[in-house]
């Protein structure tokens, strides 16, 4: 552990490279520019993440240092940047008004994306019901839009890629985003734990189906899910990915048998809990099924 105080991953960096008396001209060899490594000790938007793992290597770091230092960083904003499921409930507010007020200064895409992900986790923090909403639609609908618009995605856009999946409404469009999240999953290798881009990118527009009634949207969006566990050998090899495909084994029940579909649910959450330990993870979960439960008990 560092004994001084972090802002951010560019001011250890800078520390690292300062500390093992490494000269900003030996980083050349490796493509790192003498303005691009001053570049990054001042803005961590200005390198990716495979910057990150070429240069590691050559200071002597592995990914468990940055673990380590992250927690560190003395800027509430910059911990909230990268860990936003894990937000303060009191902080989200000022957060989302900073995000947005940087983007508007900047025209930083990373603060656009910051404000994005944030309003759909208090949407759907607050309600089970958000992902239905007229708020969700609009949300989804901007994320998808800059989606589109970008020649390339890093593993920041692949953070509001669940929002932009929320903008389709038809089989059509679930097809377009399939294609679309495939063309641009070229990262994929590069993310700390393994993830199927398509089969997590789905799982709020199958909560959206679910609410609006839309049975068709629902059994296109759990194909999909299901056509890429078989071009993806990964997809089983992992217990958290295995456990994702039983819970949309139990979403193809819930139009015909809503009261078993939503007990599963409970069931599944309560072993979860109880085997793992990640009530912030299951919380959003009970939320949802409880929500599921109103409105199954409000139709009968």
């Amino acid at each position: 552990m560092p004994p001084f105080e972090l802002t951010s991953i560019g001011d250890y960096l800078h520390q690292v490279i300062r500390d093992k008396r490494i000269k900003v001209q030996e980083l050349s060899q490796y493509g790192f520019s003498k303005t691009k490594v001053y570049r990054m000790y001042d803005d961590d938007a200005s390198f990716r993440v495979n910057d990150l793992l070429t240069l590691m290597p050559h200071l002597g770091l592995m990914p468990g240092d940055l673990d380590a230092v992250v927690p560190q960083f003395n800027d509430a904003t910059y911990r909230v940047k990268y860990n936003l499921q894990f937000v303060a409930e009191t902080f989200i507010p000022t957060a989302v008004a900073q995000a947005k007020m940087r983007y508007d200064e900047t025209g930083h895409l990373g603060f656009l994306e910051q404000w994005l992900e944030l309003r759909m986790i208090i949407g759907s923090r607050l309600d089970g019901r958000w992902y239905a909403s007229e708020e969700a639609k609009s949300l989804g609908q901007q994320a998808q839009r800059l989606l589109q618009s970008m020649d390339t995605w890093h593993d920041s856009e692949f953070r509001i890629l669940k929002l932009a999946w929320m903008a389709v409404d038809s089989v059509a469009g679930v097809h377009m985003m399939v294609n679309m999240t495939h063309a641009n999953d070229v990262d994929n290798i590069l993310q700390r734990t393994y993830a199927n881009r398509v089969v997590e990118g789905v799982e709020y527009a199958i909560f959206k189906a679910m609410f609006e009634g839309n049975q068709e949207l629902l059994d296109a969006l759990l194909q999909v899910a299901f056509e890429e566990q078989k071009r993806d050998d990964k997809a089983l090899k992992y217990a958290s990915w295995r456990w994702r495909f039983l819970m949309y084994e139990n979403y193809r029940t819930y139009f015909t048998n809503p009261e078993e579909a939503v007990g599963h649910f409970v069931d599944f959450f309560a072993d979860y809990d109880e085997l793992v330990g990640e009530f912030e993870i299951t919380d959003k979960y009970k939320t949802l099924f409880n929500a599921m439960w109103r409105e199954h008990l409000a139709k009968k």
